[in-house]
């Protein structure tokens, strides 16, 4: 058998199993309602329960048009079961149904304003749909309920930064810091470690790892970038050095390594939008630390790049010059 049939051998058992575990959970469902049904849980008239019961067990079993039925089902007889508008916002939000996922979010905190979770779903929802002020509302007080949601405080400094907001913005980030920094450190030490054994995989997942214990660990939004970069995928490498501009824009570190980066695309169709963005890069790190002669020389290889000589010239001189005023 050749390469080419043991691959479509292959892919033709992967679609069988795939059936089989879809078949199964079908079974497992129909096999635990008999269960219910046989042992006197479910009466002649069911009530809330049994829809609930039936549609957690779809839901976690992926069958969400099932799920739905059963626990909308199960919300009709109990008006206050907020559990169960939290599982159908979900849903929702699985299927890009925002609006739908919204109405349910807000029944479940008329019900019970209590859920840091679900006020910081809400604010994250209202981000994405440009309802900055929604947004920042439930972020708030998703903290006040819980002052340790790390999601939500991370939120929040990037609300408040693009508000202009910096005395927001930094406390955010310290408390955000504080209750992160132990675990996140840790497995971001954990992922330095992986990176020098040239385990480039296992690092990036223990540096993910280490930013939902705290957002704000900048290191390893770096050390995310560089790997990203090393794999040569340079639009992920460039989304995490974004990520760092939102919740720390006064690193010029960011801005200067996306330039970097985005000249080294210089073959793309877009070519001069992309050198463009290099340059607005650039010209704010020098804005955050004027002292620092590395985007002054960047800034005149791309002037000479694209044929501004005079411009090209100026920036090396103001380079070479912050240079021979440090030594």
């Amino acid at each position: 058998m050749n390469s080419h049939e043991k691959s479509i051998t292959y892919q033709k058992e992967c679609e069988k199993k795939k059936v089989a575990s879809r078949k199964l959970s079908v079974f497992r469902t129909c096999l635990l309602v008999i269960l219910m049904l046989i042992t006197g849980a479910v009466q002649s008239a069911p009530d809330w329960r049994y829809y609930y019961k039936k549609g957690l067990i779809e839901y976690n079993e992926h069958l969400y048009e099932f799920a739905l039925e059963n626990l909308n089902k199960a919300l009709e007889k109990k008006p206050d079961l907020y559990d169960a508008a939290n599982i159908i916002a979900h849903i929702h939000m699985q299927k890009g149904d925002r609006f739908t996922a919204e109405k349910y979010l807000l029944q479940s905190l008329s019900i019970n304003e209590m859920q840091e979770d679900i006020h910081y779903q809400l604010g994250v929802l209202y981000d994405y749909t440009g309802q900055y002020d929604k947004a920042l509302s439930h972020f708030l007080r998703a903290v006040e309920i819980d002052p340790s949601h790390r999601a939500a405080r991370f939120n929040l400094i990037k609300q408040y930064w693009a508000r202009g907001d910096s005395a927001n913005a930094e406390k955010h980030f310290a408390i955000c810091y504080r209750i992160g920094k132990p675990d996140g450190l840790k497995l971001y030490r954990e992922g330095l470690q992986r990176e020098e054994q040239k385990n480039d995989r296992e690092a990036l997942a223990l540096y993910q790892r280490a930013l939902t214990k705290c957002p704000v660990l900048i290191e390893a939004h770096f050390r995310i970038a560089e790997i990203h970069r090393r794999s040569g995928n340079i639009t992920a490498s460039i989304h995490s050095l974004e990520e760092i501009k939102k919740i720390r824009p006064d690193n010029d570190k960011a801005y200067i390594y996306i330039a970097h980066l985005l000249f080294t695309r210089v073959k793309a169709k877009n070519r001069s939008a992309i050198l463009q963005r290099a340059i607005g890069n650039l010209h704010r790190a020098i804005e955050i630390n004027p002292r620092n002669s590395e985007p002054y020389f960047l800034l005149s290889e791309i002037y000479l790049f694209i044929g501004k000589r005079e411009k090209a010239v100026e920036y090396n001189r103001k380079g070479a010059a912050l240079e021979e005023s440090e030594q």
